[in-house]
């Protein structure tokens, strides 16, 4: 397979493919691929992490921050994500035989090669006992430190569900009844680790308290709109400034104390919120005073990176926004109506290459299969039926979109018409949430295979 995107120099190339989308005639279709590959391009893991780490004699750079590194101060590697065995091997590459040890958690199928980092699959988007072991391996990783010694946490999208040390009471089975129906119920990912990371000993900046007094550096990879640090992968190296109330309050609003496999975590969320259970490190912390958190990528670094691949090709570019949030359906509609109000303001001749990025989110109410950009492809398809000129690719920077093993769809003002002709029914799909079937039957999605980045999503409307 060709590969999606350059590769640092030192690394080798891995057999990332090119997305492949539904076979047009149309120019900007394949136009709408180029500028997709420019993004994921742009958020290379390896690369991301290779300018922000380096040895320069006995100190170790992290982005802005040096810290000492005596003769005797070993380094260890803990971290969870998407794209955290590739950062790993980058940081392998820059530090060498510094690494002492350390143990990173993957979604299955993102396993990468590595040589003093262990490297374990685990479960995503649902965690497992496999994530629950190696959440107990980072924090067994990270004890009884010294003050000379660094732990370097590589964080990733991905990451809450891959690692996880559950407190006192809680089973796995409380934990995943718990994700699955805040999920489902079309949660932010801020209201989603706002509850992991107090049903945690590791997350909401409790690793960075169990490595105590080691120093802590961490780089990370942001998957968060708006980069909230302490949201990405749950902030185990962040100071969390959510309390048990305000879980308390997120298990109460989707419904879950009132359904009999949450009521362990409900209790537990109560002891909390009355003051029986440690709170997680809040800001101003001393703790912190040793930590440092570089974000090395983002949807931003993504979006202008495709904005000016959109440029080469001879488009005039704007960026909407890298804050896309709300139900995916919707933002889909307000897209395809930017996108057609455009088709009637350009002068004749003009190319328009709009930009989107962030996260939207979905409520389950159907039986089908899909994501967020399949969702928000298919309802922009709707509104876009009949229209000439308006070509709108969907996708996840990580490869995968919601259950389906997709990263996203493409679709412009003829892809209602070709599925009536299949006989496939649209807006029954839609309500269905069966939006990764609708595609698949007109070789409608955007397949890149797993990328090993995380950024958020790309949405991609081009006006012809």
């Amino acid at each position: 397979m060709q590969n999606a995107f350059p590769l640092a120099r030192t690394e080798p190339q891995q057999p990332i493919g090119f997305a492949r989308a539904m076979v047009t005639p149309m120019t900007s279709t394949s136009d709408a691929r180029a500028i997709f590959d420019a993004a994921l391009a742009a958020a290379d893991s390896y690369a991301a992490v290779s300018r922000s780490l380096r040895l320069d004699g006995d100190t170790l750079v992290v982005g802005p921050h040096r810290l000492a590194l005596p003769a005797d101060g070993r380094i260890f590697v803990v971290g969870a994500g998407k794209a955290s065995a590739r950062m790993t091997r980058a940081a392998e590459a820059a530090l060498g035989s510094r690494i002492a040890g350390g143990v990173i958690a993957v979604k299955d199928g993102h396993l990468v090669p590595t040589g003093r980092v262990e490297v374990r699959a685990a479960g995503h988007p649902l965690p497992d006992a496999r994530s629950l072991a190696a959440g107990q391996a980072m924090l067994d990783q990270v004890s009884n430190r010294s003050a000379r010694d660094v732990v370097l946490c590589l964080l990733s999208g991905g990451g809450s569900a891959l690692m996880e040390a559950l407190g006192d009471g809680l089973s796995l089975d409380d934990l995943r009844a718990v994700t699955r129906g805040i999920m489902l119920g079309g949660a932010t990912i801020v209201e989603l680790n706002a509850v992991r990371k107090h049903l945690s000993l590791l997350k909401g900046g409790q690793l960075a308290r169990r490595a105590r007094p080691a120093r802590v550096a961490a780089l990370i990879l942001s998957d968060v709109v708006g980069d909230d640090l302490s949201s990405i992968a749950s902030g185990p190296t962040t100071a969390d400034p959510s309390t048990f109330s305000d879980a308390l309050d997120i298990v109460r609003r989707y419904g879950l104390d009132q359904q009999p496999d949450a009521k362990a975590v409900t209790r537990y969320l109560t002891r909390g919120a009355a003051g029986e259970l440690p709170d997680t490190p809040k800001p101003g912390d001393p703790l912190f005073d040793g930590v440092c958190n570089v974000v090395v990528g983002s949807n931003r670094l993504a979006i202008d990176a495709a904005a000016a691949h959109a440029a080469s090709l001879g488009y005039h570019t704007e960026v909407l926004t890298t804050y896309l949030q709300g139900e995916a359906r919707e933002a889909g509609r307000v897209l395809a109506g930017i996108a057609r109000e455009r088709t009637e303001r350009r002068a004749s001749g003009e190319r328009w290459c709009l930009l989107a990025g962030g996260e939207t989110t979905v409520t389950v109410r159907g039986r089908g299969r899909g994501g967020r950009n399949h969702e928000m492809a298919l309802a922009a398809a709707l509104a876009l039926d009949g229209v000439p000129g308006v070509t709108m690719l969907c996708a996840a920077t990580d490869g995968g979109d919601g259950t389906s093993d997709a990263a996203g769809a493409i679709c412009d003002g003829e892809t209602l018409r070709r599925a009536r002709a299949r006989g496939l029914r649209a807006q029954a799909m839609l309500d269905d949430n069966d939006s990764h079937a609708f595609f698949a039957a007109l070789d409608g999605q955007v397949q890149p295979g797993p990328t090993l980045t995380n950024v958020n999503d790309v949405a991609i409307m081009l006006v012809q």
